[in-house]
This record gives structure tokens, sequence and C-alpha cells, in this order.
């Protein structure tokens, strides 16, 4: 009904670019991707200087397979707005499809090179240590839990006041058995930024279990 609705609008008055844009994401949302592909070309022609819609534009094209033409449109978004992390996240999204883990995790870490704004870079830089983790559970002795760490460091270097951030990191550090490095991490999160965080004082917990400090664990 939503997409007849549209339509119909549409078909009255061409001009309904509010319409359109309602029109292309039911479409996405429906698989109709080639639709929405025609749409949100049409839309972006007439409204070129809207970045949200030229975004939308490469989501589209990567939906429907045309994948170097989505990442020359998302360049083309980043070069005139870097700080927009919803495009960079798509180049993200296009430099994993298909690939073998190994090349993925390369290209990830050409994106975090190329990274002109410094937020956007600790946002990949999470993204990689995240798919880093993932890797670990389906081959641990290929992809060690350790090859995380140096991501999760350099985005809380970048977001030293994050703390969901600095939580994740200091869970890996301690999956990793790098205790030290977690009970760093977690003492900055209680020292510094929230004595009563659960996560960080479950963590400190864990660790001190860990390496069977029992009074401190109490």
């Amino acid at each position: 009904p939503a997409v007849e609705i549209c339509a119909k609008l549409v078909a009255e008055d061409a001009g309904r670019f509010d319409v359109k844009t309602d029109l292309a994401r039911t479409y996405s949302l429906v698989q109709r991707h080639e639709d929405a592909l025609d749409l949100w070309t049409e839309i972006v022609e007439v409204l070129p200087d809207n970045l949200a819609f030229r975004t939308e534009f490469a989501r589209a094209l990567m939906l429907v397979g045309s994948l170097d033409q989505a990442d020359a449109e998302a360049r083309r978004i980043l070069e005139e707005d870097p700080a927009r992390w919803d495009v960079m996240n798509l180049r993200a999204d296009l430099v994993e499809i298909g690939r073998p883990p190994e090349e993925a995790v390369a290209a990830l870490r050409d994106l975090i090179a190329d990274a002109a704004d410094p937020d956007v870079r600790a946002q990949l830089q999470v993204r990689l240590g995240a798919r880093l983790v993932a890797l670990n559970r389906k081959d641990a002795d290929r992809w060690p839990l350790t090859l995380a760490l140096e991501p999760y460091a350099a985005a809380t270097d970048a977001r030293p006041t994050y703390v969901p951030w600095l939580n994740q990191y200091s869970q890996i550090a301690l999956m990793a058995h790098r205790t030290e490095t977690a009970r760093d991490v977690v003492d900055r999160i209680l020292r510094d930024l929230n004595p009563h965080n659960q996560q960080a004082l479950k963590t400190r917990f864990e660790i001190e279990m860990f390496r069977r400090d029992f009074p401190a664990a109490e």
C-alpha cells in the first residue's frame, strides 16, 4: 500500500521530490532495488548538493551490484564532507563485499589510512577491531585476539572519554589474556570517567578472578 500511495502521488505531481524520496526508500525496503536506483538517479540529478540524497544514491548503486560506481560516488561525497561517517561506513561495506578475510582486513586498513576526519578514522578502527574479533571466533589460530587490540587502542586514544569503546577494549584485552592492558583501561574508566560503571566493575572482577587475586575480586 505504501508503494502504491507514493507512486500515485508522484504520478499526479512529478515535482514532489519529498514523496519521491519516500518512494525510493520504500522500494529499497521491499527490495525493488532497480526501481529505487532509478528514482535516486532522478533525485540527485535535480538536487546534486544534497549529500544525504547522494549517499542514498551510492547505497542504491551498491545494492544493484554497481560497486565501483557506488565507491566513486562515496569518494566524491567525502571530498566535500570528510566527516560523514555514514559514507565511510558505506565504503567499508563495499570493500568487504565478496572478499576473503585477508583482503577485507587489508582494505579496511587502507580506508583507515585514507580517512581525513579523525572521528571517522576512529570509528573505522572500531569496525576493524570488531571484524578481527569475529574472525577470531571462526579461526583463532589464524586471527589471534591480540590483532584486535591495536585498532581499539588507536580508537580509544582518539576518543579517550568514550566509555563504550573503552569497555569493549578492556573486554577484548582480557579475552586475549592481556590483563595489564585490561586493568589499565578499566582503571581509567572507574577513576576518571564513571566510578559506578557496571561493565567496568564486572570486567575488573573478572580480571582479578583470572589473576586469582581473590581478595581484590571481593
